[in-house]
Parts: structure tokens; C-alpha cells; sequence
């Protein structure tokens, strides 16, 4: 029925920016999405959990489905791990910590603590402290929303072409609707652990932990995110803004004879970490040393402990987020020659006619 679709209604999002959508769809179940989406399938579907990874504009555009599907199901365990199916709907910090009532770890646990959806996860193929949600993705239920029958398709993780907060979702916006997510998570007794960023050991050293389980893992992590990062709920945020930038052996040297002496000192002292095509620079550093530490403008802040988030000070909104964020990277580019890339799902507003 037409009033299943809600108009002109306020938009959830953790950044606290004005946002409404013209038209939107509480979805329960993959059955009523696939009756409900509509039959013109050029219409621009936005798929939104808990807003936690966007920057949306004050008026969205086309159908917004509000991902409300939820469940978590157990299946037939293989090869010694246990198989979840779990709803696009569900919180990702719910679903962490059912993990560990489980007694499950195999790193899940360094993801906890970061907010949204299952469903928003492998979109953008989350991580932190060493780990990224693809480790443990077997595969992804999507609809085919630009197609007439609006079909629906396992993808293994090899289909969903995942990378540095990268995914198949991602690269094709508007096309596919997560609706499931199946996680192969290793059995209890598997005992591994990472432990790769020096901040968790950091940490479980200064809490005296010793005996190293996913429950005391994820407490360190918790703690070290708190230390850190802002509550969204009482300082609006979308956690890290930019990512950190990746750049090839014969980037960094073309850097190191090209870039200005004043430039080139800071440049030789930034936080980098190994990386399969290259080298990893630290963001946070480079935002830092642009001289944006505790800059604000427009309702828009550096968070003074972490300079990756961005955080609405008050009265912001997308056009002034995006000019402040606009400001960091110009000036990252002409000091140190690096693109900075934004983290957020961007969307575009309505456009007047």
C-alpha cells in the first residue's frame, strides 16, 4: 500500500546535520522490500541504517529505505567454525557483542564499539586495530535494486570485491540493497588474537591483563576507542572523516624529491605503516600538521584527541562540513602533495527545477 511509504520525514544521522527525505520505506523483511520498491527502477534508492557513515543533505532525493530488517540465525557449523546469518538491521555492536556471550573471538572483538549497522559493514568493509570485517564475511544477501524483478543473490566474499574501506556495495551506489550478511566466525577454542597496533598491548598492560580473551580484548579496545574518539551523542560525528591515504613505493619517492625542504622534514617523520601496495600514512598526522589541530569554522571542529574526526560543533550542516573538510584537504595537498579522501558516504541533494 502507497502508505507504507512515509514523506518528508526526518532523517537519523550521527553527524546531527538537518537532513529530510522526500519519500522513504521502513524496511522488516526482504519479502515486503522486494514488493514495495518501486517498478520504475531508474528511481534513486538510498539505503539508510543508523546514519552513522554519511554526510546527508538537507533535502535527499528519490526513495530512502530505512533498514530495519533484523534476526540472527545459526547455521550448520563448517570446517570447525560457526555460520551466522544476520539481518542488514541489526546494530554492528549488538551483533559484537552476541559474539562474545558465544564465547567467539578470532579478532571480531577489535571491532567493537564502532557504530551502525550489519548492513552498513561490509559496504564499507569496517576495520580497526589491525582488522577489517571481511576476515569474517562468507557472504552477502543483496537486492538487485536496478533490476525489473528486483532479485536477490548470495555474494561470496570474493564477489564483493572488498578493499581498504572498499566494497563491490560501495563502488555501485544505488544499486545494491544489503539485506543479509552470513559470518564465518572461528570456534572459541580457535585461541587466536590480534594484537598488531601497539596501542591494545598498550593497553592490556596498563589493565594488567594477562590472559588474553575476546572479552578482556574488547574491553582494552573499548577503553582505547573512549580515550580517543568522541560519543556521537553528545558531540554529532561520523568517526573517521578521511582515510588514510596508501601510496606506492615510487609515490613516496617521487614525494621525498619533489615536495619543498620545509615539507619535506615533516614529511619524513609522519606515522606510516607497511602496506601490501606501498605504505600507509597516518591522517591524523598529516591534518595535524597542516595546522588544523583545534580549528573549527562554520559549526564544524577538528576533534582536539583524534584530528580524523570531524565533529559538529553546532548549527552545521552538509555544505558547511563539506567546505570546512574542503579546507583540510587543499591544504594537506599543498604541503605534503597528498589527496586526502573522504570517509563518509557523501550524498547529493535535491536539486530545484
Amino acid at each position: 500500500m502507497d502508505s507504507e511509504f512515509l514523506r518528508d520525514i526526518e532523517l537519523p544521522n550521527t553527524l546531527a546535520l538537518p537532513a529530510r527525505a522526500q519519500r522513504a520505506l521502513v524496511a522488516v523483511s526482504t519479502a515486503q522490500l522486494q514488493a514495495r520498491l518501486p517498478s520504475m527502477t531508474e528511481e534513486r534508492v538510498f539505503v539508510l541504517g543508523s546514519g552513522s557513515n554519511v554526510v546527508l543533505p538537507d533535502a535527499l532525493p528519490g526513495l530512502t529505505v530505512l533498514m530495519r530488517i533484523k534476526g540472527i540465525a545459526e547455521k550448520k557449523a563448517r570446517n570447525g567454525a560457526r555460520i551466522f546469518e544476520v539481518g542488514a538491521g541489526e546494530s554492528w555492536q549488538g551483533f559484537v557483542r552476541f559474539c562474545l556471550g558465544q564465547g567467539l573471538g578470532g579478532g571480531i572483538e577489535n571491532l567493537t564499539l564502532i557504530p551502525g549497522t550489519v548492513g552498513a559493514a561490509p559496504i564499507q568493509n569496517i576495520g580497526a586495530y589491525g582488522v577489517e570485517v571481511a576476515q569474517f564475511i562468507d557472504a552477502v544477501q543483496v537486492l538487485d535494486a536496478q533490476s525489473p524483478s528486483h532479485a536477490l543473490y548470495w555474494l561470496g566474499r570474493e564477489d564483493c570485491e572488498f578493499g581498504y574501506r572498499d566494497s563491490l556495495f560501495k563502488q555501485q551506489p544505488g544499486r545494491w540493497i544489503v539485506t543479509q550478511v552470513r559470518f564465518k566466525l572461528p570456534s572459541h577454542r580457535d585461541g587466536r588474537v590480534a594484537l598488531g597496533y601497539a596501542g591494545v598491548t598498550d593497553m592490556l598492560e596498563r589493565q594488567g591483563i594477562t590472559r588474553l580473551t575476546p572479552v578482556a580484548i574488547a574491553e582494552a579496545i573499548a577503553r582505547l576507542r573512549r580515550s580517543k574518539l568522541p560519543d556521537f551523542r553528545k558531540h554529532p560525528n561520523a568517526g573517521s572523516f578521511f582515510k588514510n591515504p596508501v601510496l606506492t613505493d615510487a609515490q613516496m619517492a617521487e614525494l621525498r624529491q619533489t615536495l619543498p625542504a620545509a615539507s619535506k622534514a615533516n614529511f619524513e617523520t609522519l606515522p606510516s605503516w607497511p602496506h601490501a601496495k606501498g605504505c600507509k600514512i597516518a591522517a591524523a598526522a598529516l591534518i595535524d600538521r597542516a595546522g588544523f589541530k583545534r580549528q573549527q569554522a562554520g559549526g564544524v571542529g577538528v576533534w582536539y584527541r583524534q584530528p580524523l574526526v570531524l565533529v559538529n560543533t553546532g548549527g552545521a550542516n552538509a555544505s558547511t562540513l563539506s567546505a570546512f573538510a574542503a579546507q583540510i584537504q587543499q591544504r594537506v595537498q599543498a604541503q605534503f602533495g597528498i589527496a586526502l579522501e573522504q570517509e563518509p558516504v557523501q550524498m547529493a541533494p535535491v536539486r530545484s527545477t
